[in-house]
């Protein structure tokens, strides 16, 4: 990721509001990557919760090292960029443009990135809407009536695949979709178009907890293992990181992946070809209800009892973690590109 580029976070929290946190500094502020000064007659701080160590802004809160003071110890700021959503559910980030569902109303909703001023829907009258991604002019989304899309400036629904009691779980490489059907993963092109899905496992998948997509592969979280197949299909599916009690989610970067399990732990492993035994990345949270990856990067989702979007960038994160939000209310599920992170809180499902 370049560094001194404006980026953002996108949280969907409870009480249908949309907020939008900061993740790095901005370029014409002196945000990440820009040099900075805080001893000569003439400062130039950081701005954006960065700090600035050595003669450069580095995010973070609180570093003992940066030579203290208000600007130190600044944090990122949550700004609320959409208010009055009928349950916010599942998000998405295109190109500038910040999709969500509203579960409860049926909405698919857009709007322009950073400040999300005047939120306008791309479709209306979807039955349950949930999981959202984007790719290229086109938003693909989970409903009770199936895989649906439309052009995200705003258009009719389309059918990709008619089904009932499809779980939320959508994920893209950008040229494919994935979602689970009769406890397999299938795929269909990223296309508005109707779609005869084609299996990816080679069988259904026993108590599925999580899925992703990178390194031309598909990863599942099941009930004691994170397992891959590559995205056109595998006659075996490949243990990526073994032994996980019972995991809840996982995600993957170019080289690692990671996965949430049970006790609040985060395991990791190779995202190629696994390993035979995991590594502890992240000590005991509360309830992790998401894992991203934005090398050198690690995001999750601490649910409860107070929710937090926690980061780390160098890894064992067993020592220390910055805390970009909190005070949300059982933040579920993020995602990122290449300017924005997005997060999202489901509530009364």
């Amino acid at each position: 990721m370049a560094r001194g580029v404006a980026v953002a976070a996108l949280l969907i929290v409870g009480c249908g509001q949309v907020f939008g946190v900061d993740k790095l500094g901005s370029l014409s502020d002196g945000g990440i990557g820009q040099p900075c000064d805080l001893t000569s007659a003439s400062p130039t701080p950081c701005g954006n919760g960065a700090v600035c160590v050595d003669g450069i802004c580095q995010n973070g809160n609180g570093n003992p090292d940066d030579g203290g003071g208000a600007e130190a110890d600044a944090a990122p700021a949550l700004r609320t960029l959409a208010s009055s959503q009928s349950s916010p559910t599942g998000v998405a980030i295109q190109n500038g443009t910040l999709l969500w569902t509203n579960l409860g109303d049926g909405r698919v909703m857009r709007c322009t990135a950073p400040e999300c001023t005047q939120p306008q829907p791309v479709v209306t009258g979807e039955s349950g809407p949930s999981a959202i991604v984007a790719v290229g002019v086109n938003a693909f989304w989970i409903s009770n009536e199936g895989v649906r899309g439309a052009v995200i400036g705003g258009c009719a629904a389309v059918p990709i695949l008619p089904a009932s009691g499809l779980p939320p779980y959508l994920v893209t490489d950008g040229t494919s979709l994935f979602f689970e059907k009769d406890g397999n993963v299938y795929a269909c092109p990223a296309l508005l178009q109707s779609c005869a899905a084609v299996a990816v496992f080679p069988s259904a998948q026993p108590s599925l907890g999580g899925m992703t997509v990178g390194n031309g592969r598909v990863y599942l979280a099941l009930s004691a293992s994170v397992i891959a197949c590559g995205v056109s299909g595998c006659a075996s599916p490949t243990t990526i990181i073994p032994a996980v009690v019972a995991p809840t989610v996982v995600g993957v970067g170019p080289v690692t992946a990671f996965v949430a399990d049970s006790s609040g732990q985060i395991l990791s492993c190779p995202a190629i070809g696994g390993c035979g035994s995991s590594e502890v990345v992240v000590g005991s949270q509360s309830n992790i209800g998401a894992i991203l990856v934005d090398d050198p990067n690690l995001y999750w989702l601490v649910s409860t009892p107070a929710g937090s979007l926690q980061r780390c960038s160098s890894q064992p994160c067993l020592q220390s973690s910055d805390t970009l939000a909190s005070g949300l209310q059982g933040p579920s599920a993020m995602g990122v590109d290449a300017t924005y992170l997005r997060s999202e809180e489901r509530r009364g499902r």
